[in-house]
């Protein structure tokens, strides 16, 4: 894949090709959601995709998106089990 699709907590649409770990951001305007997660896309590019309250919770978001690629792809390999579109949203929370 080259890429999937993330609509942001910001509401922002981004091709992202690679995602960071959740870092505790001391900027975050939201001071109970510290934690941020960043997609990398073309030009060196690294976009705020949400904002999480733990640590623990970011991880699981990137989880879920990583399961929502392999379930993308796994479409196409199984077209007969339905399509799956390459658009992940992120949680509010």
């Amino acid at each position: 894949m080259s890429g999937i699709w993330i609509n942001t907590q910001g509401k922002g649409l981004y091709l992202c090709k690679g995602f960071d770990a959740p870092q505790l951001k001391n900027y975050a305007l939201d001071k109970s959601k510290p934690y941020a997660i960043e997609g990398h896309v073309s030009y060196g590019m690294q976009p705020f995709l949400g904002w999480y309250a733990t640590e623990e919770r970011a991880l699981e978001i990137l989880n879920a998106i990583q399961e929502h690629i392999w379930e993308c792809e796994r479409s196409k390999l199984f077209p007969e089990d339905g399509y799956v579109e390459p658009i992940y949203t992120m949680p509010a929370e």
